[in-house]
């Protein structure tokens, strides 16, 4: 993020065709700008579906794209004011990020029809 813009959440935003055969987990990678661990030190965390999870793409269609919202697990809004917050491997909590990353994991039950994505957003919000 730019100098001065960190954020304390994400939000990401995935149109993408789900047959009922297929889904996809999305992951990020947090790191505030003082966490001395890095980015190749922080773990992936699974995010949230925000979305209704009956909402799939229909079968015939292949066009039949849908939006899904991810957003981070609640788990992980300790702030005072529901801020992301994470303990690093030094045991030091911080609030907020100021480097991210996104992983997207696809799964598919029959391989002749696996779900795929159009296009994605993540946005960093700061509160």
């Amino acid at each position: 993020l730019a100098e001065g813009q960190d954020a304390e959440d994400l939000v990401v935003y995935i149109n993408a065709y789900k047959p009922a055969t297929g889904d996809f987990s999305v992951y990020h990678k947090l790191v505030n700008a003082e966490d001395s661990d890095g980015m190749q030190d922080a773990v992936w965390v699974k995010m949230t579906q925000d979305t209704i999870s009956t909402i799939v793409s229909d079968t015939t269609n292949t066009d039949d794209y849908k939006e899904y919202k991810y957003v981070i697990d609640p788990t992980y809004q300790t702030g005072g004011s529901s801020e992301y917050q994470y303990t690093n491997s030094q045991s030091t909590t911080f609030t907020g990020f100021k480097h991210f990353a996104i992983k997207i994991v696809f799964k598919s039950s029959t391989p002749h029809n696996p779900p795929r994505i159009k296009d994605f957003r993540a946005i960093a919000l700061q509160m």
